[in-house]
């Protein structure tokens, strides 16, 4: 994967690739129950600060943190996973975890939208996908919005996989190009 630029934005959204600043705002979100409640169980403070540890120290660095422009206040964090064993380096796994302050403002269709337009372009994805719990209306509606193919994931009949290729995003969402 080349080496790219970290940091890009949206209309509304500045993300900032992930730095030791932001550990507190990450910590509290992967405790907190309301974030945590459809994804996953909540991790302990010192799984999260593992997480943080392993996803900061991939280079290049695929995690941001998502903040507004107009105050840079933070709304959460998104990114790529770092490579899944068996599957080519081009192909991630992604995720986005928003402060409920957040919720029910557009904040997560423009942050995936505009991530996932960066992974595309500028770090050569070619295909990527997630996971999410099937009760998570939210996630699936922004999924589908984005042309996803959305299908019962392999792994647990509560799951829904979600995946798509760099052409069919792109070729569906060409407002999302990069300057």
């Amino acid at each position: 994967m080349s080496s790219v630029q970290q940091d890009y934005q949206s209309r509304r959204l500045k993300f900032i690739a992930l730095n030791p600043t932001m550990q507190q705002h990450f910590t509290a979100l992967y405790r907190n129950e309301i974030v945590m409640s459809k994804i996953m169980p909540c991790l302990s403070t010192d799984q999260a600060a593992k997480l943080f540890e392993r996803l900061y120290r991939h280079k290049p660095i695929t995690f941001w943190g998502i903040y507004l422009q107009s105050d840079l206040s933070f709304l959460g964090v998104q990114g790529f996973l770092p490579e899944t064993k068996g599957l080519p380096e081009s192909n991630r796994e992604f995720g986005i975890l928003l402060d409920p302050a957040a919720f029910g403002k557009g904040i997560a269709f423009e942050s995936v939208s505009r991530m996932l337009a960066f992974g595309f372009q500028r770090m050569s994805l070619t295909k990527a996908y997630a996971y999410f719990d099937r009760h998570n209306i939210a996630i699936e509606k922004i999924a589908k919005r984005l042309n996803f193919k959305v299908n019962t994931s392999p792994r647990s009949p509560i799951e829904c996989y979600c995946s798509i290729s760099s052409a069919d995003f792109l070729a569906y969402n060409p407002e999302v190009y990069l300057d």
